[in-house]
């Protein structure tokens, strides 16, 4: 029998391994996209709808258009649409948002005085008061507290002009929070929640049964109130930081002063013996109570007492 050579069947196995070893290097390094789970996507006329995740910025796109058929955004097509969704800006080149606040605590004459005029000051610049109170103590001194919230290019006017208005400075603090990048977040994920919000639109016009009208619609939901959520967030960030916050606390300053009555010596004595008087008259009167009101009670508890000793003493005396 003849032996079979093996030797030409070498090449060929090689040939093969490198060709599997290079598959599966391939496989394993190909780019991996993520997707939303969409459970109407299967639904209608068997599309399947892929979005991709920017590495950058970490939200989800999915735009595209439904044509019926299975769609994919491409590397090359994210980054097409990435400067759409956020308008090509960072946080370094947006302008820049800061919330400034600042906290005084002054003295002035007239607390009351010196409130409505820290008042008039925000509003005569744009800006308007948050709230006011004042309190007065049981000695007659008023303490003021306004906060007054004015256009952040006046802040650092207000605060001088609220200080030219004190007798003396007792505290100042301002602070500021750049909030820049967490504005431009937001924005960001605005324009692409808005871009999402299109394209439900979009596949819920070409949606033909019940079932896929529901599951769009129910989509559209989530994203319409996330939308609504990042408005009111921006809405309150703007706010801040348009109109800067200061807060005052205003104190009376003491003064001594020269009193604006006559002195009158002799008025003064007969005032000091009209209360001697009145304070013999009370003596008295005290007395009187005690000798009346108390012998009534003191003499019927006295003869008692005696009578218990009397009585015991002469039962001692028999033994």
């Amino acid at each position: 029998m003849k032996k079979t050579d093996n030797t030409s069947f070498k090449p060929v196995l090689i040939t093969c391994s490198v060709i599997i070893l290079i598959a599966l290097v391939l496989i394993i390094g190909a780019p991996q996209r993520s997707s939303r789970n969409m459970p109407f996507a299967g639904m209608m006329g068997g599309a399947n709808i892929v979005t991709t995740e920017s590495a950058s910025s970490g939200v989800v796109s999915s735009i595209g258009a439904y044509d019926g058929s299975s769609m994919m955004l491409t590397d090359s097509f994210a980054s097409t649409v990435a400067p759409m969704v956020y308008g090509g800006k960072t946080a370094a080149e947006a302008d820049q948002k800061i919330i400034k606040t600042a906290d005084l605590s002054v003295g002035v004459d007239g607390v009351a005085a010196k409130t409505t005029e820290i008042a008039t000051l925000a509003t005569g610049r744009g800006g308007f008061v948050q709230s006011s109170t004042i309190v007065e103590d049981e000695a007659g001194y008023k303490t003021g507290y306004i906060t007054i919230r004015v256009p952040t290019d006046t802040f650092e006017d207000t605060i001088q002009a609220i200080k030219d208005l004190a007798v003396r400075v007792n505290r100042e603090s301002i602070n500021g929070q750049d909030v820049t990048e967490q504005y431009t977040d937001l924005e960001a994920r605005l324009r692409a929640a808005k871009a999402e919000e299109e394209q439900y639109l979009t596949i819920l016009e070409k949606a033909e049964t019940v079932q896929d009208i529901l599951s769009v619609q129910s989509y559209l939901q989530n994203v319409r109130y996330e939308i609504e959520s990042l408005q009111g967030q921006i809405d309150s960030l703007g706010n801040q930081t348009d109109y800067s916050t200061i807060s005052v606390t205003l104190e009376e300053e003491v003064r001594v002063q020269v009193p604006t009555e006559k002195f009158d010596l002799v008025r003064d004595v007969k005032l000091a013996l009209k209360y001697v008087v009145v304070l013999a008259q009370a003596a008295l009167t005290f007395v009187i109570w005690f000798v009346i009101v108390g012998g009534a009670i003191l003499i019927p508890v006295a003869l008692f007492i005696a009578l218990a000793i009397f009585v015991v003493r002469k039962i001692m005396a028999r033994f």
